[in-house]
């Protein structure tokens, strides 16, 4: 998804090591709620991650209630290896980029940076006739 045709902006500028404009988690969450409703698309969303840390350990700590499409998700990295069945199991993202042949973008786990990069590796994974189910769940 380009960001730019979705009428988003980056978000996560950095000066040194501290963020432009931060605002609290309930705030994003609203807001990416908010945003995601006016498109009408919240029952048809289905988040992909590399890994299931963020949304089964890390996002429900921060709050009680969470919009379905953060409840289940897509781990990038169990399809992958799914789909290609490398000869060593891929744990990462650079893992996972390095293996099509795709160069990182931006800085590694830098916020819309990862989005691209993830991005990426689905889109070559889908050409490639990889299927994306949802791979976790808070359910």
């Amino acid at each position: 998804i380009n960001a730019e045709y979705m009428g988003l902006e980056r978000m996560d500028r950095l000066e040194g090591n501290k963020m432009i404009n931060p605002v609290f988690f309930e705030e994003a969450l609203q807001d990416l709620d908010n945003w995601i409703k006016s498109l009408g698309i919240e029952d048809k969303l289905c988040v992909i991650t590399c890994g299931d840390w963020d949304l089964k350990t890390q996002i429900p700590k921060h709050s009680e209630i969470l919009p379905s499409y953060l409840t289940r998700w897509v781990n990038i990295k169990k399809i992958f290896n799914q789909h290609y069945q490398p000869k060593k199991e891929i744990k990462g993202m650079t893992g996972m980029l390095n293996e099509l042949n795709i160069p990182l973008r931006g800085i590694h786990h830098l916020g819309m940076d990862d989005v691209d990069n993830i991005t990426a590796v689905a889109f070559q994974m889908l050409k490639d006739g990889a299927i994306l189910n949802i791979t976790g769940s808070l359910e």
